[in-house]
């Protein structure tokens, strides 16, 4: 990814130390965000995060537990009006995961 929304998010996150902290893979660009799968043992067995760019600056985080090998698509929350200073503290108290040491 070069210079996108999605690695403006991810850099936003806490970039590769974000990545192996929570498990992150799987890194998508959607155009106006980025989708990642995350590590196992997350909060109500969130296993997907979309993070969208919205037409006013703030980003729509929506956490997803996706089961049965994609059979079984569950969205478990979705928040709204996320400024990028508090998506790490967002994304904390949803999976449970801390985002830096």
């Amino acid at each position: 990814m070069t210079n996108t929304i999605a690695n403006t998010i991810l850099n936003q996150l806490g970039g590769n130390r974000f990545c192996a902290m929570t498990g992150a893979k799987n890194l998508l660009d959607t155009g106006r965000g980025i989708q990642f799968k995350i590590g196992r043992g997350a909060c109500g067995g969130i296993s997907h995060v979309q993070i969208v760019l919205d037409a006013n600056d703030t980003y729509t985080v929506t956490f997803t537990k996706v089961a049965k090998r994609g059979l079984d698509v569950r969205m478990l929350a979705t928040v709204d009006g996320v400024y990028a200073g508090d998506l790490r503290r967002c994304f904390e108290g949803h999976t449970g995961f801390a985002t830096s040491l």
